[in-house]
């Protein structure tokens, strides 16, 4: 029996805010596109919604739209019957119907579903239940005679689809029936879902909220984020200027020069009758009536008179006022680091304070019964490696360190680290972030109604790290407990929370070409690389994460993604050295 699918695409998601579902991207693949690719190996395929670019789309494509728009399932069922009518009416066909918000939904299942219809002539419709027995009527197959039996002549708008399922009905259980109708729906799905490292970062660009901003006295701005444009006050120069050691001349030469000295911020200086000089200091305020400034190399004096030498280049040495900027000019754009450069161009352009965000401020804690920071060592304990060396990394990631904490592997001592660290806005957990009997981050992340951002990672080390947001919007980034792995993890996606925290504006990452890679199939491989000249790194086969000794000597850390080939260029991570 040939089959045909009808993909539903065209809803409102109005409990999502009105987002476009189908168009929701889960583990670097939208919804739509799963659907798609779940029954592109069969005949044709009607996708109801609006036009959408697809990547792989299906030998046979049709679109349609319901009427009216937005009229719901049934509807969009129909329109999407009706174009499979138009193309072809030759022979009867089994339809699959299925709504493009299913994040698990793959062409096994769905094989499942079409098999069992296709062997079983006591059924009009086989439908896909999940395992509390919960039937999903928008994911299954249908005999289309019987679909159209049951869709009928009548109005099709505001028809609810459970009143089409026929008598004779079958349900067989997939466990991948979930769809995504809220933002909790998709944080426990992408909670759930192994990330790529670009869709991590994405995912937290995306959900993180900004820190509010807070205005601050330029001085005490730098290493945060400016939350607004800087605009000039005054103009620079505020006057017209001495930009060298000279003199300040009116007119054409030779020129009688006064006897005066013009310094640099006395009083105004007194005008210069043309055909004279005066000697003028640099950052100076020029005379009135001059019209230009020599500096001393280009000029001889013999006496009172001064004459430009033969060879002078023709120039002027006065900076104009507003030369550089004048009152109102954007300087820098928002979501740029203060730096120093920054704040002394604040300074020159009369502002006193910025409006800034950040840098957003972190407390750590080292998890671990066998973590002992300092004091004698038992014969079951290590000495903590990572806590004292931490803040360096979290520097580098644009973070403000604020402490470090150690807390047990306990229930209660998570639940209570938690809640402790209130006074941050970023709570970074070192160890207990996979499933092992002592991992307890997660188990306490749930209990604080946090909401998960980041699951998991497809990347080693540090696939096992979870980023979440709790009620009182303060982040928590768990990183594996080996140092090399928390090392890594952290420069390689910390400053996408810095930055998602700040609103500081997209960095290019830094790239080289890299020799010999070691071969990666289907994660990214962060491992230590030599800068080895001319843009080449080469990075090392393995390292242990244990400890950090693979860092040293090292100039980076390369993220070797599945497929790399010796001569590509891969991203590096800059390693701080202090």
């Amino acid at each position: 029996m040939p089959v045909d699918a009808v993909l539903l695409a065209g809803g409102l998601g109005t409990r999502m805010g009105g987002v476009d579902k189908p168009s929701l991207v889960v583990a670097g693949t939208s919804l739509l596109e799963r659907a798609v690719s779940a029954v592109s190996v069969h005949g044709r395929v009607v996708v109801v919604g609006p036009q959408r670019e697809l990547s792989d789309p299906p030998r046979r494509l049709l679109w349609a739209r319901e009427e009216p728009v937005h009229g719901g399932p049934v509807a969009a069922l129909a329109a999407g019957v009706a174009a499979l009518d138009r193309d072809s009416r030759a022979g009867e066909s089994a339809v699959i119907v299925l709504a493009a918000d299913m994040p698990w939904v793959n062409e096994a299942d769905v094989q499942t579903l079409v098999d069992r219809l296709t062997t079983d002539d006591s059924v009009d419709a086989v439908f896909a239940s999940d395992a509390d027995g919960v039937t999903q009527y928008l994911y299954g197959v249908w005999r289309g005679d019987a679909l159209r039996r049951s869709l009928g002549d009548g109005a099709a708008a505001g028809r609810a689809m459970r009143a089409l399922v026929p008598e004779r009905t079958a349900t067989i259980e997939i466990g991948t029936t979930a769809d995504i109708d809220t933002e909790s729906d998709l944080d426990r799905v992408l909670g759930a879902t192994t990330l790529s490292l670009a869709d991590a970062r994405a995912r937290v660009r995306a959900v993180l909220a900004l820190l509010p901003p807070r205005s601050v006295p330029v001085q005490d701005a730098a290493e945060a984020v400016l939350g607004e444009p800087l605009r000039a006050l005054t103009a620079f120069p505020r006057f017209d200027t001495s930009a060298m050691d000279g003199y300040a001349v009116a007119g054409d030469g030779p020129w009688n020069v006064r006897d005066d000295v013009v310094y640099a911020g006395h009083g105004g200086p007194e005008p210069l009758a043309s055909g004279s000089a005066v000697r003028i200091a640099t950052g100076a305020r020029v005379p009135p009536g001059s019209t230009s400034v020599f500096r001393d190399e280009h000029v001889t004096l013999d006496g009172s008179r001064l004459d430009l030498l033969p060879d002078a280049p023709v120039r002027n040495d006065t900076r104009r006022t507003g030369e550089d900027w004048t009152v109102g000019s954007t300087l820098a754009p928002s979501g740029v680091s203060v730096t120093p450069a920054l704040v002394s161009t604040a300074l020159s352009a009369g502002v006193e304070s910025l409006l800034v965000r950040g840098p957003a401020t972190v407390r750590t804690v080292v998890t671990g019964d066998e973590i002992r920071s300092s004091g004698p060592l038992a014969d079951n304990q290590i000495r903590d490696s990572i806590g004292p060396v931490l803040p360096s990394f979290l520097r580098a990631c644009g973070f403000r360190p604020r402490g470090e904490t150690h807390t047990l592997d306990s229930e209660g001592g998570f639940d209570t680290t938690l809640t402790a660290a209130s006074d941050v806005d970023v709570v970074v957990v070192v160890g207990a972030t996979g499933g092992g009997a002592a991992d307890r981050l997660r188990g306490a992340l749930d209990r604080a109604g946090a909401r998960v951002v980041v699951g998991s990672v497809a990347c080693r080390p540090g696939g096992s790290c979870v980023i979440a947001v709790l009620p009182d919007r303060r982040v928590v980034f768990g990183l594996p407990g080996n140092p090399y792995a928390a090392v890594a993890t952290l420069l390689c996606l910390g400053p996408s929370i810095s930055a998602a925290l700040t609103g500081a504006a997209p960095t290019v990452p830094r790239t080289g070409q890299l020799i010999d890679p070691p071969p990666t199939t289907t994660s990214a491989r962060l491992v230590p690389a030599v800068h080895e000249g001319d843009d080449r790194w080469h990075a090392s086969e393995s390292t242990r994460t244990a400890h950090l000794a693979g860092l040293l000597g090292c100039d980076g850390i390369a993220v070797v993604t599945p497929g790399t080939v010796s001569g590509d260029r891969t991203e590096i991570l800059p390693v701080p050295i202090r």
